[in-house]
């Protein structure tokens, strides 16, 4: 007995270690296995090796299905055949209702369920079992499968022999957990590595998209990005089998779904219970499904949207680790999608960038308006809508604003120029130099004060205007117009105003262009004139040709210059050309001519039926320019021109006309000067007839009765006609002396006005200059012999014979020395000659008289002259001996100066060439002036 219970016990324990081991293969080969089939296998396989049951096999929902179940593994002691592709039923099995059950569950005569599914219960039928174990294979509150044990009779299994199924099944629920999250992390890295790759958005969300819905068994799936402008969330990608729900779109602020994304920023289930009818309609219903999870993605914690995954039967749900791959991939999508976004925003910031830097070469370059207006419109176009593009300029000084180029779709219009008046809120936008936008449905009443910025007829949905300014005052502005809403961003604006920026300076240099070409071409214009006004000497043809040159320049004018007779109130033609004469004289009233002389300023009339009556010109003229002629702060006259035609003249001709009248002004100056200088001669001109004959009336009604006078009284002294008492002799001798003294008086009137008169000529030829100061110094010697004053010569050996007129020479030198005599009372004359240089010969008369100030070294120079002495009383004589000896100095090519202080002598000095550069040939000339031999003697 002992024997046998030890072979049994023995054998139990053999049978033991056989199903521990057993389980123990089965275990390591179950949380070996990389697939779901081979955990599948491994436990049927298992409870046939049991010896406990007579069929084994699993019972797993369908992926694709979940209202049906699968086989896909099976074992039996009997031959039954199953197809493990077929789906079977959920609700007929006889055990579906307790299959999704967390526990063990016993089912003793299976033969008494009915509504079984014809397959399984031929299945069972055939291998005639009765008894079935249900062991459920949980992955936390997800039922993943259940292992189906059955015996043939009635028998139950204990719930010991169901234990180690359990553990394998737990154990397969852990291998099948980790094959899916190996799957899981396969997947997230498959779309990580696709997210980095593509580089588009609708790439993104369809990768993330396909990737939740494999891995989440997900029967549709949708993507809803909220627009906070708008207020609500649209559809940005849908996948549904029941068509797409376009035109759907989600609340926000008080929504409650919306509320609580926000709030709670984690998935939330919907289910369509009945229990949330206003949840179900917007969220479930419109797509045809009983559940619904709501992803939120969150872009720095806040809700930019959600993905909603659907599951159309509801007998199935997501399992968290479904959720959280879900919501692990559509973070990755947020990050790719802000990525995306900054990416699209670099590149677009790069591309305009470019744009911009090719706007501003080209309109750099550009300096033809129009061609700079085209430019712009064509680059702007790159960057933003311009449905409506309006480019304008305006001139501040004349308030004159131009539409440069104005398009609707490409279709150019063209706007009449205008001026602003300060009222308009154009004038007002310009000058306050703020950009103006104007957001969706703008309201373009009076009271907004927009409606002038648009162009008639044209009311978009979006417009921007900005101003364009060079320093400091408005050159025009810059305006896209849109007839979308909400057209428009920050950045767009930002954009806009550096285009306006480099147009304005581009405008304001092709401005600039302009006017230094109008300039040019108004000084080119005048230059011609001025060739032919200067080509004429006369006054009057300069003007005749000036009023001619502009008739033709203006074509189809009238021109008329007047000047002003102050005396008599009048304009007198001067001259005039054109279909109409002016009269001889226009009364100076208060027309425009009149108002123009009156107040100095020029006019410019564009049209003349926009004057006062009184104004206007009662000619045929519409359009005119008044020129006043001024000379200095006096109008001389008044230049016009008239035409036919209103805006026959432009700011160019009135500076052309402004700028010509300088040199008509001065022309008529010139001509007034020239009539009163022919005047001025034919009185010079006998004033100079009768200077010569009052000279000649005294060369010879004076000098031949005074040389008669000297002659007889000289005979008398000499005693030839007898002898003479002491009382005559004295006598005589005054009279002698006087005459002398009276005949050098005349002589010297005689050679100043002949050498004036260009009458005096040199005879000129090689002179010893010592011989000639000699002679001079004999002269000079009776002039000093009373007074004690010692006379000193300093002659340098080998002195040069020079060019020069003997008689003139001698003169020059008598002239010095008795001026010297003159103003010295004591102490001595010296005469000094020594070469200066090679060419010239300098000759010094020294004295140590009363000296010369400074302020009288001119004067003594000027003809008729005199300085006084010491005392206050004048000398003598004419004061023309110095002003002679310059004169005949610089008739020899020398030059004269002194050299002196008050009270301490002069010297006179005087540099003549040795040669003279011009001969008078042995000097026989007309008018040489006739000298005694005694003319200078005292």
């Amino acid at each position: 007995a002992v024997a046998i219970e030890n072979a049994r016990l023995f054998q139990q324990v053999q049978e033991s270690l056989i199903r521990l081991n057993n389980l123990f293969l089965a275990s390591r080969k179950i949380m070996a296995a990389e697939r779901a089939q081979t955990v599948y296998e491994t436990l049927v396989d298992y409870a046939g090796a049991s010896g406990l049951v007579d069929m084994a096999h699993l019972l797993v929902a369908d992926p694709k299905e979940p209202d049906f179940l699968m086989l896909p593994a099976l074992w039996s002691r009997l031959d039954v055949q199953y197809d493990p592709t077929y789906r079977y039923a959920r609700d007929p099995l006889p055990y579906s209702p307790r299959l999704l059950q967390k526990d063990v569950v016993f089912i003793e005569d299976l033969q008494q369920i009915s509504n079984n599914e014809p397959a399984i219960l031929e299945m069972f039928q055939s291998s005639r079992m009765h008894a079935v174990v249900l062991v459920p294979i949980y992955r936390e509150d997800q039922w993943l499968g259940s292992l189906v044990l059955a015996r043939s009779d009635s028998k139950p299994l204990a719930r010991s022999e169901v234990q180690p199924f359990l553990t394998l099944c737990n154990q397969a629920a852990a291998a099948l957990a980790n094959q899916q999250l190996f799957r899981e992390s396969t997947a997230l890295y498959r779309a990580s590595r696709s997210l980095s790759q593509v580089i588009t958005r609708d790439d993104a969300i369809n990768t993330v998209a396909e990737e939740i819905m494999l891995q989440t068994k997900a029967d549709q799936c949708r993507l809803i990005l909220y627009d906070s402008r708008a207020g609500v969330g649209k559809i940005e990608y849908e996948r549904s089998e029941t068509g797409l729900a376009s035109g759907i779109q989600f609340p926000m602020g008080d929504d409650p779904i919306f509320r609580r994304l926000s709030e709670e920023r984690r998935p939330l289930l919907l289910h369509d219970d009945g229990q949330d009818e206003i949840t179900a309609a917007s969220y479930l219903r419109p797509f045809h499904t009983k559940l619904s999870l709501l992803i939120p993605a969150l872009n720095q914690q806040n809700l930019i949207g959600f993905m909603a995954l659907d599951l159309l039967q509801g007998h199935r749900n997501f399992n968290s680790t479904q959720v959280n791959f879900a919501q692990t991939l559509v973070d990755q999508l947020n990050t790719q999608l802000e990525n995306l976004a900054l990416f699209d925003d670099a590149l677009s910031r790069a591309q305009e960038m470019i744009t911009l830097n090719q706007v501003g070469v080209l309109i750099s370059g550009t300096l033809d308006l129009d061609q700079l207006a085209n430019v712009v419109h064509e680059q702007v176009g790159r960057l933003l809508d311009n449905s409506i593009f309006i480019l304008a300029l305006y001139e501040a000084e004349t308030q004159l604003y131009r539409p440069l180029l104005c398009t609707r779709y490409g279709e150019r219009i063209a706007p009449e120029p205008r001026r602003l008046e300060k009222s308009e809120s154009l004038y007002e936008f310009l000058y306050r130099g703020t950009l103006l936008a104007v957001p969706d449905d703008p309201v373009l009443s009076e009271e907004a004060g927009l409606q002038e910025l648009f162009v008639s007829g044209w009311v978009p949905e979006s417009a921007l205007w900005v101003p364009m300014q060079q320093e400091g005052e408005p050159i025009g502005f810059l305006s896209v117009q849109s007839y979308r809403p909400d057209a428009y961003t920050e950045n767009h604006i930002q954009l806009l105003r550096t285009i306006a920026t480099q147009a304005g300076l581009a405008l304001a240099n092709a401005q600039s262009f302009q006017r230094t070409e109008t300039t040019l071409q108004e000084i080119r214009q005048l230059f011609e004139i001025t060739q032919i006004v200067t080509a004429a000497p006369e006054p009057q043809t300069r003007l005749a040709r000036v009023v001619d040159a502009l008739h033709r320049h203006f074509q189809e004018v009238n021109i008329a210059l007047f000047t002003v007779n102050d005396e008599e109130k009048l304009l007198e033609t001067v001259i005039s050309h054109g279909r109409q004469s002016f009269p001889r004289q226009i009364p100076i009233a208060d027309d425009l001519l009149g108002q123009s002389v009156v107040r100095g300023k020029p006019l410019l009339i564009r049209d003349m039926r926009d004057l006062p009556a009184h104004e206007q010109s009662s000619r045929d003229a519409l359009s005119q320019i008044i020129i006043p002629l001024a000379f200095g702060a006096r109008v001389i006259g008044v230049l016009t021109v008239e035409s036919p035609f209103p805006d026959a003249f432009s700011d160019s001709d009135l500076r052309l006309l402004r700028t010509l009248s300088v040199s008509v002004a001065a022309t008529l100056e010139s001509g007034r000067l020239f009539q009163e200088i022919q005047l001025a001669n034919e009185q010079l001109r006998e004033l100079d007839r009768l200077k010569t004959q009052f000279l000649a009336n005294m060369s010879h009604e004076l000098r031949t009765p005074l040389n008669s006078i000297i002659g007889f009284s000289r005979v008398i002294l000499k005693g030839i006609v007898g002898p003479v008492t002491p009382e005559q002799e004295h006598d005589l001798t005054a009279i002698y002396n006087s005459g002398r003294h009276l005949l050098t008086l005349i002589n010297d009137i005689l050679d100043i006005a002949r050498i004036e008169a260009g009458k005096m000529a040199l005879i000129l030829e090689e002179v010893d200059v010592k011989e000639v100061a000699l002679d001079a110094l004999t002269t000079t010697r009776g002039l000093v012999q009373d007074s004690g004053v010692e006379l000193r010569t300093d002659f340098a050996p080998h002195l040069p014979l020079i060019d020069a007129d003997p008689v003139r020479l001698r003169q020059i030198l008598l002239n010095l020395l008795s001026n010297a005599a003159k103003f010295t009372s004591e102490g001595h004359i010296q005469l000094e000659i020594f070469p200066d240089g090679e060419h010239h010969l300098h000759i010094a008369v020294q004295d140590t008289g009363i000296g010369l100030a400074e302020t009288d070294f001119g004067r003594i120079f000027t003809a008729f002259e005199q300085i006084e002495k010491r005392d206050g009383q004048s000398l003598r004589g004419t004061g023309l001996g110095l002003p002679i000896t310059k004169r005949l100095v610089d008739m020899h090519q020398g030059e004269i100066w002194v050299e002196s202080e008050l009270g301490q002598g002069a010297t006179f000095h005087v540099v003549l060439p040795v040669k003279q550069l011009s001969h008078a040939t042995n000097g026989q000339t007309d008018h040489v002036l006739e000298v005694s031999e005694e003319s200078s003697l005292p």
